[in-house]
């Protein structure tokens, strides 16, 4: 459904306006391993370091001149489960959630993989109905 784009916008806007862009649920994850790299300065000198960062962030994929090419919180929160449920299975074999919880608890706008993609699988049997 997801890679046949048969998911209407309505949805992944459903999903996006429940978010808070807090990060707790990719900060929980012990999948999610989203980084940037930043430059830190010392007087002795720099530093080139890595910090954990999260895609759900507007600015995480900022690119050179301030340019964001996914400002919008909806292309985000369809990119994050793009990745976990389509990305992850075709790189690595398995699902981006190993089913904890930890995102359940930690949300305040009460998404998690579990619910949504329980309804996504209901969006399938339903476009199979038809």
């Amino acid at each position: 459904m997801i890679l046949s784009g048969k998911v209407k916008d309505d949805f992944w806007q459903w999903v996006a306006g429940r978010c808070f862009e807090c990060g707790g649920c990719v900060y929980d994850c012990p999948f999610c391993t989203c980084f940037t790299v930043t430059d830190r300065a010392y007087s002795e000198g720099t530093e080139r370091i890595r910090l954990w960062d999260t895609c759900m962030f507007k600015g995480f994929t900022r690119m050179a001149g301030g340019i964001l090419p996914n400002e919008i919180m909806v292309k985000r929160t369809k990119r994050w489960y793009y990745h976990k449920l389509i990305h992850y299975p075709e790189t690595l074999g398995g699902f981006g959630c190993v089913g904890c919880g930890r995102c359940t608890i930690t949300c305040p706008g009460k998404i998690d993989m579990a619910s949504i993609a329980t309804k996504l699988k209901g969006l399938v049997i339903s476009e199979e109905e038809e």
